[in-house]
Protein backbone atom coordinates (compact mmCIF):
# COMPACT_ATOMS: atom_id res chain seq x y z
CA UNK A 1 0.00 0.00 0.00
CA UNK A 2 1.64 3.26 -0.86
CA UNK A 3 0.76 7.17 -1.90
CA UNK A 4 -2.83 8.04 -1.95
CA UNK A 5 -4.53 4.77 -0.52
CA UNK A 6 -1.82 4.68 2.27
CA UNK A 7 -2.38 8.71 3.07
CA UNK A 8 -5.38 8.37 3.85
CA UNK A 9 -5.65 5.14 5.50
CA UNK A 10 -2.99 6.84 8.00
CA UNK A 11 -5.72 9.53 8.39
CA UNK A 12 -8.24 7.54 9.57
CA UNK A 13 -6.05 5.05 11.85
CA UNK A 14 -3.60 8.02 13.51
CA UNK A 15 -6.59 9.53 15.69
CA UNK A 16 -6.53 5.75 17.30
CA UNK A 17 -2.97 6.00 18.83
CA UNK A 18 -2.49 9.10 20.09
CA UNK A 19 -0.74 9.09 23.47
CA UNK A 20 -3.69 9.53 25.31
CA UNK A 21 -5.48 6.86 24.29
CA UNK A 22 -2.99 4.88 24.21
CA UNK A 23 -2.37 5.57 27.86
CA UNK A 24 -6.04 4.64 28.56
CA UNK A 25 -5.75 1.40 26.50
CA UNK A 26 -2.92 0.30 28.88
CA UNK A 27 -4.61 -1.14 32.01
CA UNK A 28 -6.68 -3.51 29.70
CA UNK A 29 -3.70 -4.55 28.22
CA UNK A 30 -2.12 -5.26 32.33
CA UNK A 31 -5.63 -6.91 32.60
CA UNK A 32 -5.65 -9.39 29.75
CA UNK A 33 -1.52 -9.85 30.47
CA UNK A 34 -2.31 -11.17 33.75
CA UNK A 35 -4.91 -13.40 32.33
CA UNK A 36 -2.27 -14.59 29.92
CA UNK A 37 0.27 -14.85 32.88
CA UNK A 38 -2.33 -17.30 34.56
CA UNK A 39 -2.78 -19.27 31.67
CA UNK A 40 1.07 -20.04 31.07
CA UNK A 41 1.44 -20.83 34.75
CA UNK A 42 -1.39 -23.57 34.53
CA UNK A 43 -0.16 -24.58 31.03
CA UNK A 44 3.41 -24.80 32.21
CA UNK A 45 2.16 -28.10 34.60
CA UNK A 46 1.16 -29.92 31.09
CA UNK A 47 3.11 -31.68 28.98
CA UNK A 48 2.83 -29.92 25.43
CA UNK A 49 1.54 -26.39 25.13
CA UNK A 50 0.17 -24.55 21.89
CA UNK A 51 1.87 -21.24 22.07
CA UNK A 52 0.04 -19.79 19.08
CA UNK A 53 -2.51 -20.71 20.02
CA UNK A 54 -2.56 -18.96 23.64
CA UNK A 55 -1.59 -16.06 22.09
CA UNK A 56 -4.18 -15.97 19.62
CA UNK A 57 -6.32 -15.96 22.16
CA UNK A 58 -4.61 -13.24 23.81
CA UNK A 59 -4.38 -11.28 20.74
CA UNK A 60 -8.44 -11.75 20.64
CA UNK A 61 -8.57 -10.40 23.85
CA UNK A 62 -6.92 -7.37 23.55
CA UNK A 63 -8.32 -6.60 20.13
CA UNK A 64 -11.85 -7.29 21.50
CA UNK A 65 -11.54 -4.95 24.27
CA UNK A 66 -9.92 -1.88 23.18
CA UNK A 67 -11.23 -1.73 19.89
CA UNK A 68 -14.90 -3.35 20.29
CA UNK A 69 -15.41 -2.91 23.99
CA UNK A 70 -15.88 -6.49 23.99
CA UNK A 71 -14.41 -8.67 26.89
CA UNK A 72 -14.47 -11.74 24.86
CA UNK A 73 -12.24 -13.53 27.59
CA UNK A 74 -11.21 -16.12 24.97
CA UNK A 75 -8.43 -17.12 27.11
CA UNK A 76 -10.36 -18.61 29.77
CA UNK A 77 -12.92 -19.99 26.99
CA UNK A 78 -11.04 -20.70 23.24
CA UNK A 79 -15.01 -21.41 21.98
CA UNK A 80 -16.12 -18.21 22.46
CA UNK A 81 -18.50 -16.68 19.82
CA UNK A 82 -16.17 -13.40 18.78
CA UNK A 83 -13.15 -15.53 18.58
CA UNK A 84 -15.34 -18.21 16.42
CA UNK A 85 -16.53 -14.96 14.19
CA UNK A 86 -13.37 -13.73 13.53
CA UNK A 87 -11.98 -17.46 12.66
CA UNK A 88 -15.04 -17.27 10.13
CA UNK A 89 -13.74 -13.80 8.47
CA UNK A 90 -9.78 -15.03 8.39
CA UNK A 91 -11.18 -17.87 6.60
CA UNK A 92 -14.06 -18.05 4.92
CA UNK A 93 -15.58 -21.19 3.15
CA UNK A 94 -16.28 -21.13 -0.60
CA UNK A 95 -19.85 -20.42 -0.24
CA UNK A 96 -19.12 -17.22 1.80
CA UNK A 97 -16.34 -16.17 -0.63
CA UNK A 98 -18.77 -16.22 -3.18
CA UNK A 99 -21.48 -14.87 -1.37
CA UNK A 100 -18.85 -11.50 -0.66
CA UNK A 101 -18.46 -11.38 -4.55
CA UNK A 102 -22.13 -10.75 -4.41
CA UNK A 103 -22.32 -8.15 -1.82
CA UNK A 104 -19.57 -6.82 -3.51
CA UNK A 105 -20.79 -6.66 -7.16
CA UNK A 106 -24.61 -5.68 -6.00
CA UNK A 107 -24.16 -4.43 -2.55
CA UNK A 108 -28.67 -3.41 -2.98
CA UNK A 109 -29.34 -6.92 -3.14
CA UNK A 110 -27.11 -7.71 -0.59
CA UNK A 111 -28.68 -5.29 2.21
CA UNK A 112 -32.18 -6.79 1.29
CA UNK A 113 -30.92 -10.55 1.04
CA UNK A 114 -31.91 -12.47 4.14
CA UNK A 115 -28.73 -14.62 3.59
CA UNK A 116 -25.85 -13.07 6.07
CA UNK A 117 -22.25 -13.95 6.12
CA UNK A 118 -19.48 -14.07 8.50
CA UNK A 119 -18.90 -10.18 8.24
CA UNK A 120 -22.52 -9.05 8.68
CA UNK A 121 -22.90 -11.25 11.02
CA UNK A 122 -20.02 -10.10 12.80
CA UNK A 123 -20.95 -6.54 12.43
CA UNK A 124 -24.63 -6.96 13.91
CA UNK A 125 -22.52 -8.80 17.27
CA UNK A 126 -20.58 -5.80 17.74
CA UNK A 127 -23.40 -3.20 17.04
CA UNK A 128 -25.43 -5.40 19.94
CA UNK A 129 -22.57 -4.85 22.43
CA UNK A 130 -22.39 -1.15 22.09
CA UNK A 131 -25.96 -0.89 22.74
CA UNK A 132 -25.75 -3.58 25.94
CA UNK A 133 -22.34 -1.39 26.88
CA UNK A 134 -24.79 1.91 26.58
CA UNK A 135 -27.62 0.10 28.74
CA UNK A 136 -25.36 -1.04 31.49
CA UNK A 137 -23.68 2.20 30.79
CA UNK A 138 -20.35 1.10 31.10
CA UNK A 139 -17.65 3.26 29.67
CA UNK A 140 -14.25 1.77 27.62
Amino acid sequence: MNGQEWRNLRIKLTPTFTSGKMKMMFPTLIDVGRELNDVFRKASSDEETEVKDILARYTTDVISSVAFGIESNSLKNPDVEFRRMGNELAHPTTWQMMLNIVIFAAPKLAKVSPVRDGYQTGILYIDQGHIARETRRVIR
